[in-house]
């Protein structure tokens, strides 16, 4: 069904249809904070040949559909990911990952912030 479906607004009005609750938010991109995320971003989207969209914060991954929608989003240009890992900054609405994987993170010697912060060092 998703293969059929012609343009990313078709793809959004099935998810909206189907789950409705699905996608919480919407942001433009991750904290300035977290630069290798932003850059895994634009590799991904240099390989699928798409430009950076939107990164879309879900209840959680419970449907094979959404893994399905998710797969395809990422190709056209869309990060997904749940509001178990990533949350939005409370001033400029960037992502920001969650404490648990702020700490994954820095384990694999990730360039992070020294200390986990809820909004971006720069809107402190």
């Amino acid at each position: 069904m998703i293969t059929e479906l012609e343009t990313i607004e078709d793809i959004f009005n099935v998810i909206k249809e189907k789950y409705p609750n699905w996608i919480i938010d919407v942001l433009d991109s991750y904290s300035t904070d977290y630069p290798e995320l932003q850059a895994n971003w634009n590799i991904l989207c240099d390989v699928f040949k798409a430009k950076p969209q939107k990164i879309l914060l879900v209840s959680a991954f419970e449907a094979d559909d959404h893994f399905s929608f998710a797969e395809v989003l990422t190709q056209v240009g869309f990060v997904v990911r749940t509001i178990h890992e990533f949350h939005s900054c409370d001033i400029c609405k960037s992502a920001i990952p969650n404490k648990h994987m702020y700490e994954k993170m820095k384990e694999l010697k990730k360039n992070v912030p020294s200390s986990y912060q809820i909004n971006c060092s720069i809107c402190l």
